[in-house]
């Protein structure tokens, strides 16, 4: 897979994902079986709001080209994002009160992590 296309597609994901948890952060969060009071439904919104901006980092930044300085950030956030939201999914899988759909986010950060890892450390 070519860098533009991962972060085209990684750029799609994080977007749908942002606005769901933006917009729609109550109906979202109940997919994986949890209700939100208000605090709830707001640090759902932060949520999607950091999503959402990956998503756009990645959407514009796969023009750019790979040895580039702004490239080298967008990799290495997107690391960063994908590597301890990883961490918490998977924590929250084992321990939280999400239902089985939870293992999708596992499935999707520990994914985009292989693919900016790869692009990062890609000679």
């Amino acid at each position: 897979m070519k860098l533009r296309t991962f972060l085209l597609i990684a750029g799609v994901l994080t977007i749908v994902f942002g606005l769901a948890f933006l917009l729609l952060p109550s109906l979202t969060m109940k997919l994986y079986g949890n209700e939100l009071d208000v605090s709830g439904q707001f640090l759902t919104r932060y949520w999607g709001s950091s999503f959402l901006g990956l998503g756009v980092m990645c959407w514009f930044g796969r023009y750019c080209q790979a040895n580039e300085k702004g490239m080298h950030a967008i990799l290495l956030g997107g690391i960063v994002t994908t590597l301890t939201g990883l961490v918490v999914s998977v924590f929250d899988a084992f321990f939280g009160v999400a239902n089985a759909a939870i293992w999708t986010t596992v499935a999707l950060y520990f994914l985009m992590l292989i693919g900016f890892g790869y692009f990062h450390f890609k000679k």
